[in-house]
């Protein structure tokens, strides 16, 4: 289904300057991820595809909520410090990443699905160049 653009009508979800200094207290949280939790944002499903279709909101909040892609925003201080991990970081704040949401907690902050998980949890590093991040906000 083709839907034109609304002139006031943004393909981001959140505003440029939250997401440029995005912190926990911007989007409704205080404090610091605990232990060896890691807060992700999921991937924001675009309101157009690359062909222009419309995606209606129902649809793209479905798709949301199912995406295992996801911006990290915050690493615990214990993150990556004992066990099998010691010693390696896989991953940073800012870095995307494919995790498991297996034994997370959602949590939706302004209009953003996120996800509280487990270093454990953090399946691969995606390179920023990938094509896999294509479109995705």
């Amino acid at each position: 289904m083709m839907h034109p653009k609304n002139s006031n009508e943004s393909d981001n979800e959140l505003d440029p300057a939250i997401e440029k200094s995005l912190s926990l207290s911007e989007v409704g949280i205080e404090g610091i991820c605990p232990g060896n939790q890691i807060l992700i944002r999921a991937a924001r499903i675009p309101r157009y595809t690359k062909g222009q279709i419309w995606l209606p909101d129902s649809s793209r909040a479905e798709a949301q909520l199912h995406t295992q892609i996801g911006k990290v925003l915050r690493v615990g201080e214990l993150c990556y410090k004992s066990g099998a991990f010691e010693g390696t970081v896989w991953c940073k704040e800012g870095d995307w990443i494919l995790f498991s949401t297996y034994e997370s907690m959602r949590i939706n902050m302004k209009d953003n699905v996120c996800y509280f998980i487990n270093d454990c949890r953090v399946s691969w590093n995606i390179d920023p160049k990938s094509p896999i991040l294509e479109g995705l906000e």
